[in-house]
């Protein structure tokens, strides 16, 4: 994960526009290494007795990681009503996902 000296701006994807968008923000050094496991392996495998069906919505701020998000919540997403997301409409992180392609995701799994 490339770590921000704020927390809030951390990523699993390196820093690009943010860079010049938020320059009060920098970026450390050191990455710092993080597991990494989708939503619906979660719900499988958690430990706390949770299921999807306790849930009715999906809240998004994964720093461009959103789209991957939904991929690896496919079986999950058929349970959940909202999805609330921040998204970008630039490549603030390498690769990030922007919102024209996270609404093409989630409208294939409707």
């Amino acid at each position: 994960m490339y770590v921000a000296n704020n927390g809030e701006s951390s990523s699993i994807l390196k820093p690009q526009h943010h860079l010049v968008a938020h320059p009060e923000v920098l970026f450390l050094d050191e990455q710092e290494e993080v597991d990494l496991v989708t939503l619906d392996d979660w719900f499988t495998n958690n430990t706390m007795n949770l299921s999807v069906n306790d849930f009715s919505y999906l809240i998004m701020d994964a720093q461009g990681y959103e789209g991957q998000i939904v991929q690896g919540a496919r079986e999950t997403l058929k349970r959940i009503e909202v999805v609330y997301s921040e998204v970008s409409v630039t490549n603030l992180y390498e690769e990030n996902t922007q919102m024209n392609y996270l609404d093409y995701q989630l409208n294939m799994f409707g």
